[in-house]
């Protein structure tokens, strides 16, 4: 099993953690809105996580799901 981080918790972030939940990997949401990644954890259930925007990531795999404009921001925080 791998632990996928996606930083994002919009419709891309629902999408791609959706399936990678789906098919048994354990699934950590980085966004700065903590509502939506904590709603969205909870939708995905199979145990997916919350983790801390800007933190590093806890997967093996990351998964930037945000809009181009946004990445910049996201990755040099």
């Amino acid at each position: 099993m791998t632990t996928i981080s996606i930083i994002g918790s919009g419709n891309m972030a629902t999408t791609i953690g959706t399936r990678a939940a789906k098919h048994g990997h354990s699934i950590e949401l980085m966004s700065r809105n903590t509502a939506k990644a904590k709603a969205l954890a909870e939708q995905l259930g199979n145990g997916a996580t919350l983790g801390t925007f800007g933190a590093k990531p806890a997967g093996g795999i990351v998964i930037l799901a945000l809009p181009y404009a946004g990445v910049v921001d996201a990755v040099t925080t």
